[in-house]
């Protein structure tokens, strides 16, 4: 009796076919028995199993953990972290910008570019207050 430790790569049930791809990408098709139906339906593409066999007939199926020398393939895009500090300057700025927005309703033709400037530049402080002391807060955690 074989026995193989690999990663499922495709379940038929209807046929009770089983293909398990090795740490080598080595694809072995086995076909179940009939008492193996039960424990063929818990099973999913991309479970790692070990897989007790005579020859392709497949007699015994259990979980197996991801070996340790299995190689690792990365799919989509590399990950990239987030930069938190940048998110907490973005959402109090606008804040603060919301906020200066509703301040500066005028009437119609009396936009005062010297005074929007300044104001601006005051939501620009405060953000920067607020975001530094939202920072702090959050790292003490």
């Amino acid at each position: 009796m074989n026995e193989l430790i690999g990663k499922i790569a495709v379940i038929e049930l209807p046929k009770r076919h089983l293909v398990v791809m090795d740490k080598d990408s080595i694809l072995h098709p086995y076909t179940c028995v009939e008492p193996l139906d039960v424990v063929l339906q818990k099973q999913k593409v991309g479970y790692f199993v070990k897989v007790s066999s005579d020859g392709d007939l497949c007699k015994k199926i259990e979980y197996a953990p991801r070996p340790s020398d299995w190689p690792f393939k990365a799919a989509g895009k590399p990950f990239v972290p987030r930069n938190e500090r940048l998110i907490v300057h973005q959402t109090t700025y606008k804040e603060c910008c919301d906020t200066v927005r509703c301040l500066m309703l005028v009437p119609e033709g009396t936009f005062d570019e010297e005074e929007f400037n300044r104001i601006m530049d005051i939501a620009l402080a405060r953000s920067l207050k607020d975001a530094k002391v939202l920072i702090e807060a959050g790292e003490q955690k």
